[in-house]
């Protein structure tokens, strides 16, 4: 009987013991699943900000992509894929392909053909066949001036570029100045990207064209009111960035100078408060250029004009 109670008793404490085995590798077994999640997530994570901050090779520069070349000291913008600023072989061809392109009469040409004759085109007979553009100089600055009022912004912006070369470099600009200067005044009174290039062609302008010639052409501009700030800034540049002979002497002297008042007068009326400040640096240029019998005949002309600013003078 007492063998049998000792067996009871010894089959009581192994299954105790199975049962405390089983415990123990339980918790066991669930903590190393819980610290095997928590691991998996921070490797995921780790996974994931390494995929987030991974190296890239730099992307390839696409077809056609734009940059920035300089040849003969001046800077414009052409394609990357294929820049050449050498003379062209056949200057003449060359030049009526610009025309056509850029005057479209049949609205059939592409705005990339645009873009290629201007880059590639333009700019090389403008560096390097300016004979060959002066015997044809009209039809080439009227088909520019379409290049510059393109509604596609880089057809726009490169003949922005080429007027820039043009008015830097090229003789004989005086007589062109009425085609040019009504497309740049719009650029320029533009509130965008191409304004900036519009207003360094009208400080351009002003310093390297004769400035009877652009008064004359300024005063055409002025009935227009959205440019009246623009026209006085140019008017502004003209007296004071001008070349050293004065415009305002003589007899042909009196009629710039009343042509430069009466742009000023128009300008004003509109109430535009850049216009005013322009207007006021204009006219002390000019009273400084002027003599005292010549601005006295002025004053009895422009009475309400001279009269607001004498203050100023």
């Amino acid at each position: 009987k007492n063998d049998a109670v000792d067996d009871d008793a010894g089959r009581r404490e192994s299954v105790s013991l199975a049962l405390s085995a089983l415990k123990r590798r339980s918790r066991t077994t669930v903590g190393a699943t819980s610290r095997g999640g928590v691991d998996g997530v921070v490797s995921a994570s780790v996974s994931a900000s390494t995929r987030d901050v991974s190296v890239r090779a730099p992307a390839k520069p696409r077809r056609g992509s734009r940059a920035t070349a300089t040849a003969s000291g001046i800077g414009f913008a052409v394609r990357s894929s294929s820049v050449d600023f050498s003379p062209l072989s056949r200057p003449e061809s060359a030049l009526e392909d610009v025309i056509n392109a850029l005057e479209d009469v049949n609205g059939d040409v592409e705005w990339e053909e645009k873009l290629r004759a201007v880059e590639h085109l333009a700019h090389r007979l403008v560096l390097h066949h300016q004979r060959v553009v002066s015997a044809r100089l009209r039809p080439f600055i009227v088909a520019v001036v379409t290049g510059m009022e393109s509604l596609r912004s880089c057809v726009a912006k490169a003949s922005l570029s080429l007027v820039k070369t043009m008015v830097s470099g090229f003789p004989h600009l005086d007589a062109e100045v009425d085609y040019v200067l009504p497309s740049v005044l719009k650029r320029a009174a533009e509130m965008n990207f191409l304004s900036h290039d519009a207003n360094e062609i009208l400080h351009l302008l002003a310093k390297h064209v004769s400035p009877i010639a652009l008064i004359r052409a300024l005063r055409r501009q002025a009935s227009t009111r959205r440019l009246h700030s623009k026209v006085a800034m140019c008017l502004a540049l003209c007296v004071e960035e001008g070349s050293s002979e004065t415009p305002f002497r003589g007899r042909q002297g009196c009629v710039t100078l009343d042509h430069a008042l009466d742009t000023l007068d128009h300008c004003l009326k509109s109430g535009n408060r850049d216009a005013r400040e322009y207007a006021k640096r204009c006219l002390r240029g000019i009273r400084e250029a002027t003599n005292a019998d010549s601005w006295d005949k002025a004053t009895k002309r422009f009475p309400e004009l001279c009269a607001e600013f004498d203050e100023c003078l």
